[in-house]
């Protein structure tokens, strides 16, 4: 049963997983938007048994908010032929949170910030594909802006690598918990956006603290939703279910066929 045990790229003990439905018209900007995040992660990382808590666009093993054509700075691609990648907006605190194993370079940083030089970092799967043989830490990633509060995107930014990490395995309804997906990170505070969830890692079962992280978020802001409070390993559960039925699947009519 190669699904049940397959490694998600992250570590899923004791870690909850938690949407924050936010209306665009709430904020007027990304930096009023910005800062009411950092707010709220700041207040849940302060409850008793609270370890970690970060903002992620998208949790673990439920897909992607994004995705991003791209251009490795320097080389010359065909414009109407651009590669894709997992474009995932994340706070600073979301490979420990997490707990992702970073490789090489350093992680996504508090200092990253709105004006500062935009970063990421990128995971193995991106830098196997499109920088075998060299090291992608310096290198530039040029991928278009997304503009907050629409869905479409502006300038070219170049996103210098800073950090590689080892994959976190991506699920979600479009791709299959084991498939090897291209992906760069970037701060919430140099791409917001209205998509947002929290991570939090903690000390003993995080569902005995949810009704905790609730009113933590309610002290910034009495009106805000939670919805699909998860752990980390139900939704591995929920990602392996499908494949483990196709696979169940195959392995009747197999036997069907052998009868015949």
């Amino acid at each position: 049963n190669r699904l049940a045990i397959l490694n998600p790229g992250v570590d899923t003990t004791n870690v909850l997983a938690l949407d924050l439905p936010i209306p665009l018209a709430q904020f007027t900007n990304s930096t009023t938007l910005t800062n009411y995040l950092r707010e709220v992660t700041q207040k849940v990382k302060s409850v008793p048994g609270v370890r970690d808590v970060a903002i992620t666009d998208r949790p673990p093993m439920e897909g992607f908010a994004n995705g991003a054509p791209f251009r490795i700075d320097g080389r010359t691609d065909d414009p109407h032929a651009l590669p894709v990648c997992g474009f995932k907006v994340v706070g600073p605190s979301y490979f420990d949170t997490v707990g992702m194993r970073l490789l090489k370079g350093r992680s996504l940083d508090e200092s990253d910030i709105a004006g500062a030089v935009p970063v990421t970092v990128i995971n193995e799967t991106m830098a196997k594909t499109y920088f075998k043989g060299e090291n992608p830490i310096g290198k530039r990633i040029l991928i278009r802006q997304l503009v907050f509060g629409k869905s479409e995107r502006g300038p070219e930014l170049p996103w210098q690598v800073v950090g590689l990490v080892k994959d976190e395995k991506v699920g979600g309804k479009v791709f299959s918990l084991g498939e090897e997906i291209p992906v760069v990170y970037v701060t919430f505070y140099q791409s917001p956006g209205i998509r947002n969830s929290l991570v939090v890692r903690s000390a003993m079962s995080p569902l005995l603290l949810s009704g905790s992280i609730e009113q933590a978020i309610w002290k910034v802001n009495n009106n805000q939703a939670v919805a699909n409070i998860e752990t980390l390993e139900e939704i591995k559960s929920e990602s392996v279910a499908p494949a483990r039925l196709r696979t169940a699947l195959l392995a009747i009519f197999a036997g069907i066929a052998l009868l015949l």
